[in-house]
């Protein structure tokens, strides 16, 4: 999400339903770059170094009642010592690092970056800038500005147990680009042909585009945002198979485009494309074997979600790579898709069979070791219902409480497109 700096009363997000909507998408930061350029000479851009991993929980309630109170009423009747303590207690006690990715680690973040905002507003008054997650771009007159600004910034993150990227942190110039050069190629790039053939060559050179800029800017998400481009338009028939690969080759070699690519493939299926079976479940079996093997969960638990959702079945290879998987959650996709036949060859999994005990409930494999139990995928190792035997999960299971939903693997068509300016 986009923060304006020069701006006190600040909305950041609208509720909606199973997540939290950014006021701003990120298409917008360019519009932003404008305002905090405007009567300026240069401008400071930097971030935190490793954001997620290094929020300190106990800044919480500093963030939320100042570092005076926290320390003074150490309790639970403070929302921020209440936030602090569930943090921690879904993380081994740890202080150090929240996780990456739920939408209420958006929110943490936000709850210690907007009282970080607050001081360096108060600090510099007429501030203009703006603040997307933990990088920020501010606007100065003069370079001894921008450079007291760095100092008084690292002075206040310190505050709160954080630390700016000095890899990342330089001031600039102005003139200087509004936004990536790759980004400004990319959206000239026209994608409206009303005719098959001529759509066919734009999709090949925008593509062609894409894959050399991210050769050329191996950091930045290029394929992410060429497949968010493309997710939306209309695609004539006899181009659906040149269309499919092309993302399947954007998600093969880049796993960070894979939620993009099956996000798409999965809403134009449910819309009536359709599906490409045999071209998803070479890749997806590809994928899987591969990152399986090298523990990347992320991407093995998305490539099983779209073959659930889309019914794709999985090779034998890769039910072999997936079962010596030691993650809750790929072995709950896995064992959902061996319930309904998408691997022809079925799995046996010791690893996942030796969780199936009242002791499992209470480490980090208690949700395989509950809801394979519910679902009645895997048998209890002694014999008696491990669950059942266990006064707090049997009253979980007695009273229907399940966090896999079944359901969830089959997306509605009303899944909502990416959108990119």
């Amino acid at each position: 999400m986009v923060v304006l700096l020069c701006r006190q009363q600040i909305q950041y997000t609208h509720p909606r339903e199973g997540a939290i909507q950014a006021s701003k998408p990120q298409s917008h930061r360019a519009l932003d770059a404008v305002e905090s350029r405007r009567n300026n000479r240069f401008i400071l851009k930097t971030d935190i170094s490793r954001f997620y991993h290094s929020i300190y929980t106990h800044s919480l309630p500093w963030a939320l009642h100042t570092k005076a109170v926290a320390k003074r009423v150490r309790d639970n009747t403070l929302l921020g010592n209440r936030l602090d303590l569930l943090v921690r207690s879904a993380q081994d006690g740890q202080t150090v690092g929240i996780p990456i990715g739920p939408d209420t680690s958006l929110v943490l973040a936000e709850i210690l970056m907007q009282a970080c905002d607050k001081e360096l507003i108060n600090a510099i008054p007429g501030l203009r800038g703006h603040r997307y997650i933990d990088d920020y771009e501010l606007g100065f007159r003069s370079r001894t500005e921008a450079d007291e600004a760095f100092h008084r910034l690292e002075s206040i993150l310190a505050k709160y147990e954080l630390a700016l990227n000095p890899r990342k942190t330089k001031v600039i110039d102005l003139p200087a680009p509004l936004d990536s050069t790759w980004v400004a190629q990319l959206r000239r790039h026209p994608l409206d042909s009303a005719k098959a053939r001529s759509q066919l060559t734009e999709l090949i050179d925008y593509f062609t585009l894409a894959f050399y800029l991210a050769d050329i800017h191996s950091s930045q998400p290029v394929l992410q945002y060429a497949v968010a481009r493309v997710s939306g338009i209309k695609i004539d028939p006899s181009n659906w198979n040149i269309f499919c690969t092309l993302l399947l080759n954007c998600a093969v070699p880049e796993p960070a485009c894979l939620p993009y690519v099956l996000q798409t493939l999965i809403r134009r299926v449910n819309d009536g494309e359709p599906c490409p079976h045999a071209a998803l479940e070479q890749a997806l079996c590809t994928i899987i074997t591969e990152h399986a093997r090298l523990d990347h969960t992320s991407e093995v638990a998305w490539s099983l979600w779209a073959c659930l959702a889309l019914r794709i079945q999985i090779d034998s290879a890769s039910a072999t790579a997936l079962v010596e998987c030691d993650n809750s959650f790929v072995a709950l996709l896995t064992l959902h898709a061996n319930d309904i036949g998408l691997i022809p060859g079925g799995i046996v999994s010791t690893l996942w069979s030796s969780y199936m005990t009242a002791e499992a409930l209470y480490d980090e494999n208690w949700l395989l070791a509950y809801e394979a139990n519910i679902k009645g995928w895997l048998p209890s190792v002694h014999g008696a219902d491990h669950v059942n035997s266990d006064p707090r999960f049997s009253f979980l299971k007695s009273a229907g409480v399940s966090f896999y939903d079944l359901a969830a693997a089959a997306p509605p068509a009303t899944v909502a497109p990416l959108r990119v300016v």
